[in-house]
């Protein structure tokens, strides 16, 4: 369980941020916003762990040398086991709607799918010559490495319930070769910003089903300016809550860090 200090502090305000480093990344760095103070720690818990994702007091954390991944909740140490992420799957982002014990809770995997297209091909390597020299295999083994094919898609479940996780290729959802450029959770729903064309899309999953169906929330992009500078430009999906006037904000800054544009989208 992780502890701060030798006396439990109260419920802060804000969220705590989290920074991983150190030798091997064993260690993590937790900022408190409230006091505006650093506190670096070693956590068993953590310790070859990523953490992919949070919701209130529940983290989602995968395993940096092998496919498993689950929720821990670092108040109570509960654990929720997930399924195995298949093999030839690398995460690279992650979304938790809700807590466990909410009835939306899911849990939403952005991964890249290893497609080797000669697989079937090299399936005849075994009956290679023996004798063949170095130079040949290592010559074919960089064109396998050429071959490779990394398919984006979506892999989801429901937090102790599911034994697997349903799959399925971005393609398939949004009927276009669309790629994420940010995602988010927005009141327990799930957000995209496509990365060609900066329109944003309602993910659904079904779980009963095992799908994914996409809806159109924007029929353009946010309307701001462009020019040469904004090439170099990041943009951001961030919830926002003020006086119970629930926000999901598009934000974009340039290269130099400066503030480009903050646009509230409006659904």
């Amino acid at each position: 369980m992780m502890k701060l200090e030798e006396n439990k502090k109260p419920a802060q305000k804000h969220p705590w941020l989290a920074i991983r480093h150190g030798y091997g990344e064993q260690k993590y760095t937790f900022y408190n916003v409230s006091e505006k103070r650093c506190y670096e720690r070693s956590i068993p818990e953590l310790q070859n762990k990523i953490i992919r994702r949070y919701a209130h007091e529940w983290l989602v954390l995968e395993h940096d040398d092998s496919n498993d991944c689950y929720l821990w909740n670092p108040v109570s140490n509960d654990r929720i086991q997930l399924p195995l992420i298949p093999e030839y799957c690398r995460v690279t982002s992650c979304l938790l709607s809700a807590p466990p014990h909410d009835p939306e809770c899911l849990v939403l995997f952005l991964i890249e799918e290893e497609i080797n297209d000669d697989m079937d091909d090299n399936s005849d390597d075994d009956t290679l010559d023996e004798n063949a020299d170095d130079d040949d295999r290592d010559s074919e083994n960089s064109d396998d490495h050429k071959d490779v094919n990394k398919l984006p898609a979506l892999l989801f479940c429901k937090p102790g319930y599911d034994h697997e996780f349903h799959k399925q290729d971005l393609q398939s959802i949004s009927g276009d070769n669309v790629s994420v450029k940010q995602w988010t959770v927005f009141k327990k729903k799930f957000y995209l910003l496509t990365f060609e064309t900066n329109i944003l899309l309602r993910l659904d999953p079904d779980n009963d089903l095992g799908t994914i169906t996409a809806t159109r929330m924007t029929n353009q992009p946010p309307d701001v300016r462009t020019n040469f500078e904004l090439v170099w430009s990041q943009s951001y999906l961030i919830p926002s809550s003020c006086d119970d006037n629930d926000m999901l904000l598009y934000v974009r800054k340039d290269f130099n860090g400066k503030l480009d544009a903050l646009l509230p989208y409006d659904f």
